[in-house]
């Protein structure tokens, strides 16, 4: 039997009680699920399936699917599982349509829950009600829908996250990280960004307007700025600056100039899956949040890992076959480990 088909068989057994149905999607060249690419599997699912896809060394091309336009659960396998020989499950297009090479989600798949997935292109949401949890992406978001939640998410390119104008409200940041700018176009409203961290050295917002900033961390910039009609309240500055900036309401409890004492991390550097986010004793942002909560990744209910591993799904850890030789009718026997998924 193959490696894939005993790993979904396991997490099969524990789906099946949630999820009308699920199809399970591999791309490996062992095989061993009932789909081998995505737009099969998305072509077979009705409206609320899950598609568990198995993590590879291989993108899953949506160049022929172009658009999900029905509401999925779609469960990745994390950013960086610990677990024997993690691979990610990596979503994007392989060939260029002239249009930027993006990916999107269409109003119709308004209501999905994505989690554990890496979009390694420029990906659309034009959806409304999406919710993405531990998930990475690599290139620029541009969001158009209304009422979508990011959650314990990492925006990883030099173009993190654009909110486009007049279609854009009730967008909720929790948990996540910005290697670079949160960017606005115009009229956005109720924005709340809450217990992220913001790696950028250059600002950190563009053209932000009437943003709720609660329980974050500014690492690397020597002054916020690019953002204006918003409040801040009970965030850490390390770099001693003008905070909150001009324009801005100033709701107390923010720490200026003051090291947050993660357990590892070196200034000045973007996101990387060596660094570990946690506060050391001592850290002036223990208990200093909003919420009496620590300020930063870590506090409020958000439930952050540094090993971004989809709190919806059991993780296999490992597999050993002790015979890997056996006559015909013979016994395999394979030893599996799994457990629930790191939240902290």
């Amino acid at each position: 039997m193959k490696r894939t088909a005993l790993i979904f068989t396991c997490l099969l057994a524990v789906f099946v009680v949630y999820a009308q149905t699920v199809k399970t999607v591999s791309n490996h060249s062992l095989g061993g699920a009932q789909y081998s690419n995505i737009l099969d599997a998305y072509n077979a699912a009705n409206a609320n399936d899950t598609l568990l896809f198995e993590g590879t060394t291989a993108v899953y091309s949506t160049t022929a699917l172009g658009a999900i336009d029905k509401p999925l659960v779609m469960i990745g396998q994390g950013i960086n599982t610990q677990k024997q020989q993690f691979q990610p499950t990596m979503l994007g297009l392989t060939t260029n349509d002239n249009n930027d090479w993006r990916f999107q989600f269409s109003p119709g798949s308004s209501g999905s829950k994505i989690y554990g997935m890496t979009f390694t292109g420029y990906t659309l949401i034009a959806a409304s009600g999406l919710t993405f949890e531990n998930c990475k992406f690599d290139w620029l978001v541009r969001v158009a829908g209304n009422n979508n939640i990011f959650k314990n998410c990492i925006f990883n390119n030099s173009q993190n996250v654009n909110l486009i104008s007049g279609t854009v409200n009730n967008i909720l940041f929790a948990g996540c990280i910005f290697n670079h700018n949160l960017t606005g176009t115009g009229s956005v409203q109720y924005v709340t960004v809450d217990h992220c961290l913001f790696l950028a050295s250059d600002g950190c917002f563009s053209n932000c307007n009437g943003f709720e900033v609660k329980n974050s961390i500014f690492m690397n910039t020597t002054g916020v700025s690019g953002i204006t009609g918003s409040t801040f309240q009970s965030n850490l500055v390390r770099i001693s600056s003008t905070f909150p900036p001009a324009g801005n309401t100033d709701a107390g409890g923010n720490l200026v100039g003051s090291d947050p004492m993660f357990v590892a991390f070196t200034a000045g550097q973007l996101y990387a899956t060596s660094h570990d986010y946690h506060l050391q004793a001592g850290s002036p942002a223990i208990g200093a949040g909003s919420d009496a909560t620590d300020i930063g990744l870590h506090g409020g209910l958000t439930h952050f890992s540094e090993a971004g591993e989809p709190l919806v799904a059991p993780v296999v850890r490992s597999m050993h076959i002790s015979n890997t030789t056996i006559p015909p009718g013979g016994t395999l026997h394979v030893q599996i480990t799994a457990s629930k998924p790191d939240s902290d």
